[in-house]
Order: structure tokens, then C-alpha cells, then sequence
């Protein structure tokens, strides 16, 4: 941690970002012997922080407005979802990949990113935007998350081959009948 913060000070004391000294000292720290250890004295303050985060989020959210306009809401994130997921679905597409794998991409993707708050606040402090969409935006992006740990596939599917015989043998290592099948 205190190289991270070092390196970071050295960047900013040449005028670069803190941030972008901390991201390079992580990627030299990922690469050598204590890797592993940093990683894992960094593992509790990323679930803090990521708690923090989502606590914060959730603070935001104004439940009368929710309810208010639950119909435009769940609306919009169908629609969202809906355009995500076949964007994703085609680009995976166009990569070549076949069977369930663009399904899967298309659906692990839909949801509206944290990066959408970071917009509408930056709206609301130019005027582009005003306080009701704010409010219209977090709600669309907090249901989309809720609703995206609802959509994945169990991990253990592939390893106990339920419900995805023909996937497992074209993408599982290993294959069908194998004794070492893969788990994705």
C-alpha cells in the first residue's frame, strides 16, 4: 500500500495523475514476488469500499419517486436491457463466438453501469439535466443491477452438464465424458 501511494505522490510531483502512480505501481506490485500478498492485505478494503459504494448508491435513491414512477422505470430498464443485451449479443457474435456464449454475454451485460452516475451528476451540475431525471437515472441503473445477479448461469452447470449437453461439448475443457471437466 505504501508503494502504491509512493509512486503515486513521485507521478503527481511531475505533474501526472496520483491515480495514474498508483495504477502503475499496482501493475509493477501484480507482477513480482508479493503480488499475492498485496492482493490479499487489499481484498478487505475492497469490500469495504465496494460496500461504501453501494451504500451510497442506495442512499441516493428516493423511494417515493420509485414508486411514483415505477411503471417508467421498469420500463426503461426493459428497454435498456433489452438494447444492451443485443448489442453485446452481436458483438460477441461478430467475434466468432457461437451457441450460448453470446446469450450469455448479452446477458451478463445489460445493465445500466455506475458509470451513469457519474454522468447525470456532471448533468445536474451543468443544468443539462434536472433533479427528477437524476432521480430517473439512479432508479433505472440501481433495478438494473439488482436484477443482473438474477440472470446468470449456475456455475456448477457446466461441470454437472444440467440443461447444456451440446454446450459442454464444444466449450467445457475437457468435453463430454471427460474425467477432468472444466467448470465456467
Amino acid at each position: 500500500m505504501a508503494i502504491g501511494l509512493g509512486i503515486g505522490y513521485v507521478t503527481y510531483l511531475f505533474g501526472l495523475s496520483f491515480a495514474f502512480g498508483a495504477f502503475v505501481a499496482g501493475m509493477v506490485l501484480s507482477e513480482s514476488d508479493y503480488g499475492h500478498q498485496a492482493l490479499s492485505e487489499i481484498i478487505p478494503l475492497r469490500d469495504i469500499f465496494g460496500l461504501l459504494f453501494f451504500t451510497s448508491v442506495g442512499m441516493l435513491l428516493d423511494p417515493i419517486f420509485f414508486l411514483e414512477n415505477g411503471g417508467k422505470i421498469v420500463s426503461l430498464v426493459v428497454i435498456v436491457s433489452f438494447f444492451k443485451g443485443t448489442i453485446f449479443y452481436g458483438l460477441a457474435s461478430v467475434f466468432g463466438y457461437i451457441n450460448i456464449i453470446p446469450i450469455a454475454v448479452g446477458l451478463g451485460l445489460f445493465q445500466v453501469g455506475e458509470f451513469a452516475f457519474v454522468l447525470a451528476r456532471l448533468g445536474l451540475e451543468i443544468n443539462a439535466i434536472d433533479q427528477d431525471m437524476v432521480s430517473l437515472v439512479l432508479a433505472v441503473s440501481v433495478l438494473s443491477m439488482v436484477l443482473t445477479p438474477f440472470d446468470r448461469y449456475h456455475p456448477g452447470q457446466c461441470q454437472t452438464g444440467a440443461s447444456f449437453k451440446p454446450f459442454i461439448a464444444d466449450y467445457c475443457p475437457g468435453g463430454r465424458g471427460s474425467a477432468n471437466p472444466g467448470i465456467i
